[in-house]
């Protein structure tokens, strides 16, 4: 307060100001991770490709539920799990199918089948897959066919 009672208006230096502004990291309160480096994250590359001998799928009974399996997959993610959760559901046989992905930054996920016990969960597993599979082809060549189809036009 100046000597008459009334407040004295602040004045700021724009060079200390400036200095004092990129100085400081810039984040926002949006994305707080613009500037940070991300060394605790697996490289993705890596995460995609399996190493010679590397398990592709574990399997691991569930001892509390009868006829259910708990399938562990590496290097896969949304795609694949809910392709298997959906197509294994379509089988009159199965009572659960749900699949879960542990951490949004490692490339693996669990997926959970139960049946009645007229087939494992393992065989509903692979029937699943195969049909997949055949699916996928039927894609591929209608796919190419239209594409063909398509460059000649």
């Amino acid at each position: 307060m100046n000597s008459n009672g009334s407040p004295v208006p602040h004045t700021v230096d724009p060079a200390a100001l400036d200095s004092a502004f990129n100085a400081r990291p810039q984040t926002s309160r949006y994305n707080r991770s613009a500037n940070v480096h991300r060394e605790n994250t697996p490289d993705k590359v890596q995460e995609l490709f399996r190493e010679k001998g590397e398990q592709f799928i574990k399997v691991e009974p569930e001892t509390r539920v009868q006829n259910c399996a708990v399938f562990h997959f590496s290097k896969e993610d949304h795609t694949l799990g809910n392709l298997l959760r959906d197509r294994i559901l379509a089988d009159e046989c199965v009572l659960f199918s749900g699949y879960k992905v542990p951490h949004p930054l490692f490339a693996k996920f669990e997926l959970r089948v139960q049946t009645d016990g007229s087939k494992t969960p393992k065989q509903a597993v692979l029937d699943a897959s195969t049909a997949l599979i055949s699916d996928l082809d039927k894609l591929n060549n209608e796919f190419s066919k239209e594409y063909a189809l398509a460059q000649l036009r």
